[in-house]
């Protein structure tokens, strides 16, 4: 018992330190940067410009408000039931349950939950293996190939990607581009949609390079201003939400940690919760861009060993959610179904109909075998001993991911370096 008590001691302190914050310094303001697309050469659903228009030239009024609920880090049973005291009993429009994109990386996540989380429907994400910034091509397609032999997941089905601590790079794009996955979310909007200068655009694709987060501290000059060009690789910026200072009071990842502007030393749920709904009534009455609720789960999770659980919080957001799923249009979907949606905007009117927004029924590669091995104090748990196989050309749906087989070769060895120390067999 004391062992298994310092077990979760050490992860939860793991996981709290491992936190990726919030805006990176500079935000996302599109400052002195020059940004040039033709809309009449790049067209959906393969190009997107950055824009704060509409996709599809759709009137406000006949668009979906969509919002994001995403989740960052390990999974395991506390942060499962964390994002299940939000989302389990919650259904939109159509009568579907709401899914959620979860960017996981390798600690502490137990992949029998990875398994059983993609399998009820919701989007999994690379975050890297050991959550380190500026990340490298083994820590990237690593984690892809950890996400597919232990938990199931088909190689063609793991498309977005979010660095750690929202650094990255112009390389960190290359990596991703080169691998062919679909999008990333690593970017940040900073400027609210009620300024004429907002940044808080529609997912766009790198065909004309970045838009935001030109000045995040370490990549100024290397993105932006037309860079990099990568062709049919999307952004989904992350939506910030913001204070009563406007511009100058941002909020982007876990907003209900933050201590307000008007003073005192701990974080204020009501005050929390008027940033959200004004943030949320901004986008809603202006182009209706997404709105985001960005989570690291584990400090919200509730029945914790050792902490308290936040239930002022936690009753906090849950409160907000009733409230916009009350307004008209509003549905809760992943940044996969976002981007379905971008690439083929479809009124509000027909949304019940829209194939990507009906209930899904995801696939494994092999059904997972139940165990449940742990060791090293990192807190790995497998779907499946032994993986059956490794799909180097996907699973028949979609378009393959694509390592060369250094990258491979590498990223296994890492991988199997990492599960060798706690009993695991690749």
């Amino acid at each position: 018992m004391l062992r298994a008590s310092l077990i979760v001691s050490l992860a939860l302190a793991v996981l709290s330190n491992a936190q990726d914050g919030g805006p990176p310094a500079g935000g996302g303001t599109p400052g002195n940067y020059t940004y040039s697309c033709d809309p009449s050469t790049c067209k959906l659903p393969t190009c997107a410009c950055a824009s704060t228009s509409i996709p599809g030239g759709l009137s406000p009024s006949d668009t979906p408000m969509f919002v994001l609920f995403t989740a960052d880090d390990a999974i395991q049973p506390y942060t499962i039931n964390s994002v299940n005291q939000f989302l389990a009993q919650r259904k939109n429009p159509n009568g579907c349950p709401v899914k959620m994109t979860y960017f996981t990386s390798l600690s502490y996540t137990n992949y029998a939950n990875v398994t059983e989380w993609y399998v009820a429907g919701n989007e999994i994400a690379d975050h890297t293996m050991t959550h380190v910034e500026w990340p490298s091509a083994q820590e990237v397609n690593g984690n892809l190939i950890a996400l597919n032999s232990l938990a199931g997941i088909p190689l063609s089905e793991l498309k977005g990607f979010r660095t750690p601590y929202l650094n990255f790079s112009a390389e960190t794009l290359q990596i991703l581009y080169d691998s062919k996955f679909l999008y990333d979310s690593s970017t940040s909007s900073s400027v609210p949609v009620t300024d004429p200068n907002t940044d808080a655009y529609w997912p766009y694709t790198l065909d004309n390079g970045l838009r935001n987060s030109c000045d995040n501290e370490g990549i100024q000059g290397t993105v932006c201003s037309g860079t990099p060009k990568l062709p049919g690789l999307w952004e989904i910026p992350m939506y910030s939400i913001f204070d009563e200072r406007g511009v100058n009071g941002v909020h982007l990842m876990d907003p209900w940690l933050d201590i307000p502007p008007s003073g005192g030393s701990v974080p204020n749920d009501n005050a929390t919760l008027t940033w959200m709904k004004n943030t949320f009534m901004d986008h809603y009455n202006n182009n209706r861009q997404p709105f985001g609720l960005y989570a690291h789960p584990i400090h919200v999770a509730p029945n914790v060993p050792g902490v308290t659980t936040p239930t002022s919080t936690i009753n906090m957001i849950n409160q907000f959610l009733d409230w916009a799923q009350q307004m008209q249009g509003v549905w809760i979907v992943t940044n996969i179904q976002l981007l379905q949606w971008v690439m083929k905007p479809t009124p509000l009117s027909q949304l019940n109909d829209f194939a990507p927004l009906k209930c899904p029924v995801p696939q494994v590669n092999a059904k997972p075998n139940g165990a449940n091995l742990t060791g090293g104090g990192t807190g790995v748990n497998t779907a499946s001993q032994t993986p059956s196989y490794i799909p180097f050309n996907g699973n028949g749906a979609g378009a393959a991911l694509s390592f060369s087989p250094a990258v491979w070769i590498t990223g296994f060895a890492i991988l199997a370096s990492f599960v060798a120390g706690v009993g695991l067999a690749l």
